[in-house]
């Protein structure tokens, strides 16, 4: 993951930021609340608005870290790799968009069963990422499905079996979201995949 922190600390150095506004729906007050991969907050902002007890965020890139300019006393902000993120803490639920498409195959599974022991019973796992199909399904292929674009970065793009595969032995609930984020133009897709996934 070495170098996935270098380009992703190139990245957030150079400005990138995540604009588009998150949605949460699901009740988190009072919860004690694991988001991987903050980035520049954009999901952070949303959590944090619905009044969670505790919130600890982590991310690879300690420029992403950086950017994040607000802070709140229930707030723990780290910078670490998430397969080396070591605590005694247990969580209520765990926030996953778009973070484990950052891993090849090995490093994917064994960031899930860190996940699946940093939950409380009935802990639940929120998770959102690209889908096999989307529009930014382009690169080299390393893996089955999984990419390395121009500047380096992996992307992985799941399917649903896959994700009830990965978090097997848990409630799955999934759901499919497909649209044209460009008006007259059918033939670009943007494929993802929600899921809410509880500690059984």
């Amino acid at each position: 993951m070495k170098k996935q922190q270098i380009i992703w600390n190139s990245l957030y150095k150079e400005g990138l930021t995540w604009k588009k506004n998150s949605k949460i729906d699901q009740d988190i007050r009072n919860k004690s609340v694991l988001e991987l991969g903050v980035g520049n907050g954009k999901t952070l902002k949303a959590i944090l608005n619905k009044n969670p007890k505790q919130v600890v965020a982590i991310d690879i890139s300690k420029e992403a870290i950086n950017s994040i300019k607000f802070r709140k006393k229930n707030l723990s902000l780290i910078t670490k790799d998430f397969l080396k993120f070591n605590t005694k803490d247990k969580f209520d639920m765990v926030f996953s968009h778009y973070f484990l498409n950052n891993f090849e195959e090995k490093e994917r599974k064994e960031a899930v069963r860190r996940i699946k022991l940093l939950l409380n019973k009935n802990g639940i796992i929120l998770f959102e990422d690209f889908m096999v199909g989307d529009l930014r399904h382009k690169g080299a292929e390393i893996e089955e499905n999984t990419i390395e674009k121009q500047n380096g970065i992996i992307c992985h793009f799941f399917t649903k079996n896959e994700i009830e595969k990965l978090f097997e032995g848990m409630g799955v609930e999934s759901n499919e979201k497909i649209f044209n984020p460009v008006r007259g133009n059918k033939s670009v897709r943007r494929k993802i995949i929600k899921a809410k996934i509880t500690k059984l």
